[in-house]
């Protein structure tokens, strides 16, 4: 039976996906099935609901509740959720709880990604991005530029895509 239950609760993390692609997007659908994920304890959905709450995207915004959920894929081991909450924690300048969300994830070598799924190389790819800003700025940590570019590498070795779009709202001031 528990291969029932994991059969089902990844069937619902798949509805949620599956309502966020641009042929069929549907973000109030996308946000129930991935609640009903994330309530069985899928830690990608958890950490999904959790950005949703926070822009407001299928639901009402709730950016508490959002980072109570993010929170909760962290504490499940979701290195997706940690690396978005780092970003969440650096966005509200809360720089020494990004920097330990980041440092959490930083440690995942590119060689391992092809055993790793989207969502954690995106995890991945925050969090190193995350630690490179908080060192190339000394937020929390003494300003190291090499180190600060050794992990803005590895971010753009996981995610080129997610690091690309990190960088555009850096070079707008959203960052």
């Amino acid at each position: 039976e528990g291969d029932g239950q994991e059969s089902c609760v990844r069937a619902q993390h798949t509805l949620g996906l599956f309502y966020t692609r641009k042929d069929s997007l549907d973000l109030q659908k996308s946000f129930h099935w991935h609640s009903k994920a994330a309530e069985n304890g899928n830690l990608d959905s958890m950490a999904t609901i959790g950005l949703m709450y926070i822009g407001g995207q299928g639901c009402t915004k709730d950016e508490e509740a959002g980072i109570q959920w993010l929170r909760k894929s962290l504490e499940g081991g979701s290195v997706y959720g940690t690396g978005m909450l780092s970003y969440q924690y650096f966005t509200r300048k809360l720089f020494s709880k990004a920097a330990e969300c980041a440092h959490k994830v930083s440690d995942i070598k590119p060689e391992d990604s092809s055993r790793l799924t989207l969502l954690e190389k995106r995890g991945i790819a925050v969090g190193c991005f995350v630690l490179a800003r908080c060192l190339q700025q000394g937020q929390v940590l003494t300003i190291n530029e090499p180190m600060a570019h050794i992990y803005y590498q590895k971010a753009r070795e996981f995610d080129k895509a997610i690091v690309a779009q990190l960088h555009n709202q850096l070079t707008h001031g959203l960052l």
